[in-house]
């Protein structure tokens, strides 16, 4: 009598082919996640930026916080996931922005939190990072720590008088 069905070896090397299948989509799936996020978060930036300008442009004077462009005229400028009072990034973490007066120019800068020093808790991976810098390599100025967390700070506007 023949024996009909798969062996033991067949099924073995075909679930293992299944699941290197898998893996690989799942790799690819990760990494165009994380390349959405970076295209997301340059996209806010220059929302972010337009609205300060159009907040600089009615009341000659940059916002001292996110929360100054909240207010109505300005929130149309703003992308829509910052539409809540809830500030945040794509991966969850905090933008704050910080504007700075001086004799001859206005300049205000973007925060992106991208780890917690109390919690140790990183919200964004370094090669994320290294995708973002070389994004915007003409507007990112450095890393700085404030308040126990660590951001990458970007140039948002410079305003000459």
């Amino acid at each position: 009598m023949k024996k009909k069905g798969y062996s033991v070896l067949e099924v073995m090397i075909s679930f293992i082919i299944v699941l290197i299948l898998i893996l690989m989509a799942y790799y690819y799936y990760s990494k165009l996640q994380e390349d959405a996020k970076v295209a997301v978060f340059i996209s806010n930036k220059r929302y972010i930026m337009l609205a300060c300008y159009r907040y600089y442009l009615d009341k000659n004077i940059l916002p001292n916080s996110l929360l100054d462009l909240f207010t109505d005229p300005y929130r149309d400028y703003l992308p829509k996931s910052l539409s809540s009072y809830f500030i945040t990034s794509s991966w969850n973490s905090e933008i704050l922005i910080y504007s700075y007066f001086y004799p001859l120019a206005f300049i205000s800068y973007l925060y992106l939190e991208i780890s917690d020093l109390k919690s140790n808790k990183k919200f964004i991976p370094q090669s994320t990072q290294l995708k973002i810098i070389s994004k915007l390599k003409d507007d990112f100025i450095n890393y700085k720590n404030l308040n126990a967390k660590e951001y990458m700070v970007f140039k948002l506007l410079y305003l000459v008088r």
